[in-house]
């Protein structure tokens, strides 16, 4: 088949893997039982998807002036408490303060 957009000099082809392709990913590996927290001048903490998304949401109130502007752009403070534990594992509140959260599974 030729390509119009590179001109009639260069061929293009389908290329079909030659293995097949794996059985699908269970979800289930995804699932989220537990967050370990990790805040300054705090001790380590294990929190549940709900507790997290509080203290999320108690943080972004109070540190409104510190939230960066990619995360503001998210609304109200319950989105972005949602788009942070979906896509991000740390907010960055100032060079004295950190919050940081990693996923765990509590069971095999």
């Amino acid at each position: 088949m030729l390509c119009p957009d590179l001109g009639p000099h260069v061929d293009t082809q389908i290329i079909k893997p030659k293995t097949k392709v794996g059985p699908m990913v269970d979800l289930r590996l995804y699932d989220t039982d537990a967050f370990v927290l990790l805040e300054s001048h705090q001790s380590e903490q294990i929190l549940t998807p709900e507790e997290l998304r509080d203290r999320l949401q108690t943080v972004l109130q109070s540190s409104a002036d510190d939230i960066p502007a990619d995360i503001q752009a998210y609304g109200t403070i319950e989105d972005q408490a949602e788009y942070l534990m979906e896509n991000l594992c740390e907010l960055n509140l100032g060079p004295d303060r950190y919050f940081q959260w990693f996923a765990v599974r509590t069971e095999k």
